[in-house]
């Protein structure tokens, strides 16, 4: 959706999923596997603040080993046996938050 038409990009990508979900879909239940023995990992995530300022963060990431990937939302967290490296980039003057968006309950990034 171009920009003149004066939506913004990301309420133009929450209105997309909104648009695909149905509520007998709801609510959403997240998938949870363990992952082990992966040795490569390649992933992109933003840390953004939610309403009450608490940082979140949110991550996709890639993490395999010999031909075998799964890729998804990290959402229990990472652990490392020796080392990840982590590049940073800082957004500054954002206004961007976490909001919680109904009927999802999910925390979504608002623009």
């Amino acid at each position: 959706m171009p920009i003149e038409s004066g939506c913004r990009a990301g309420s133009w990508i929450n209105w997309q999923l909104r648009l695909e979900l149905k509520l007998s879909e709801l609510p959403l239940v997240a998938m949870e596997k363990r992952l082990t023995n992966a040795h490569e990992v390649a992933g992109v995530g933003t840390l953004f603040r939610d309403e009450a300022g608490v940082p979140l963060v949110h991550m996709h990431m890639a993490c395999g080993r010999a031909g075998d990937t799964i890729t998804g939302c990290i959402r229990s967290g990472v652990r490392v046996w020796h080392v990840m490296e982590v590049i940073l980039q800082e957004l500054v003057d954002t206004t961007a938050r976490r909001v919680t968006e109904q009927p999802l309950g999910f925390k979504l990034l608002q623009p």
